[in-house]
């Protein structure tokens, strides 16, 4: 998921809040719907890049 948003932000710079929702679904009886949310801003890009090294 963070290989998308550092895609994001650096191909649209206008972009400045990006929300990405990834599911298991549920594809069972009596099994539940896992899900992941990863919510960034355009300020959190460059702490992740300099943290990650890149």
């Amino acid at each position: 998921m963070s290989d998308i948003a550092e895609l994001s932000f650096r191909e649209w710079p206008a972009l400045e809040t990006l929300t990405l929702s990834v599911h298991k679904p549920k594809i069972r009886p009596g099994t539940r719907r896992v899900g992941v949310t990863l919510e960034w801003t355009r300020a959190d890009y460059p702490l992740w890049c300099s943290a990650a090294g890149r």
